[in-house]
């Protein structure tokens, strides 16, 4: 049995610290930008741009954000549905899964202003380093933001997937 919950604690840190993977492709939109579709000018109008390659990549950042976010609520309910057989108490089970939420929002900044990948988790010191001192206003903005953004996605997708689980079980 040692072998199976060492296995399991294995499997868990590598859930927590790739789930942020999931979930950051959102700031991906960051990419996109107006300009490369067309053209506002004064009194003259707007005048789209003929080009393809930005509509390959909204395509892509699209495609990407929709199978990230999938997998990340997905991924979350899996973990939620296991975490409420293993542990009985609803409360618990929400604070650990809030507090999951809030280190894949902490692991989105980190990923996204800090510039620095999953496996840098093998040096803690750096990243502990690194996070805090760049700690501000934005950086708790964001965060809360990605905790907002986490929360209502995973509530959403976990109704809509028990109603949709338990109407189908009944026919």
């Amino acid at each position: 049995n040692y072998k199976n919950d060492m296995l399991s604690i294995i499997l868990l840190l590598m859930f927590v610290f790739f789930l942020p993977n999931t979930f950051y492709t959102i700031t991906d939109l960051i990419h996109l930008n107006s300009n490369e579709f067309y053209h506002v000018e004064a009194y003259v109008g707007t005048t789209y741009r003929f080009a393809i390659e930005p509509y390959l990549m909204l395509s892509h950042i699209l495609f990407t954000l929709l199978i990230g976010l999938y997998t990340g609520v997905e991924s979350l309910t899996i973990f939620y549905s296991l975490l409420k057989k293993r542990i009985q108490k609803p409360v618990v089970n929400y604070i650990i899964m809030f507090s999951l939420i809030v280190l894949s929002s902490i692991g989105i900044y980190i990923g996204r202003f800090l510039r620095l990948f999953s496996w840098d988790i093998l040096n803690p010191f750096k990243v502990l380093k690194m996070f805090t001192e760049s700690i501000s206003g934005f950086s708790i903005a964001f965060i809360i933001l990605f905790i907002l953004l986490q929360s209502i996605l995973f509530i959403g997708y976990y109704v809509l997937f028990k109603k949709y689980s338990e109407n189908n079980s009944k026919l």
